[in-house]
């Protein structure tokens, strides 16, 4: 069941697994990116600059990533522009570390689908 068209979502991970599966059944756009270079591509092709992108990024492979995104927020070269860090490390300070960089949330991988859901109410910027 979809339950949000409010948001397209950007997927930064190596691994096919089943958080995509989750992510494209909940939401209607989902692009997943493996690497670092495709990130800004794909932000930046957005067609409507009124459709809101939640980006998931899986930080254990891609914080600089996470880094380079909550910077160009921070000085408004990005907007509508949702960062969310993911990983399967449960620690409290990387999810700490996430959040202080611009993070607007931290996910616990493998997602779970009635989290993954909740993810529409994200509060905008």
């Amino acid at each position: 069941m979809r339950v949000s068209n409010d948001f397209d979502v950007v997927y930064v991970d190596q691994s096919n697994d089943a958080c995509e599966t989750i992510l494209k059944s909940t939401f209607r756009k989902v692009d997943v990116v493996t690497n670092q270079k495709d990130v800004m591509k794909c932000i930046m092709s957005r067609e409507n600059d009124n459709v809101s992108i939640l980006l998931l990024i899986d930080i254990d492979q891609f914080f600089p990533v996470l880094e380079k995104i909550c910077q160009s927020i921070q000085y408004r070269h990005l907007i509508n522009i949702i960062p969310v860090a993911c990983s399967k490390n449960d620690s409290s300070s990387l999810m700490v570390r996430c959040i202080e960089t611009g993070a607007s949330d931290f996910i616990l991988k493998p997602f779970q689908e009635s989290v993954i859901k909740t993810m529409f109410l994200v509060k905008r910027s």
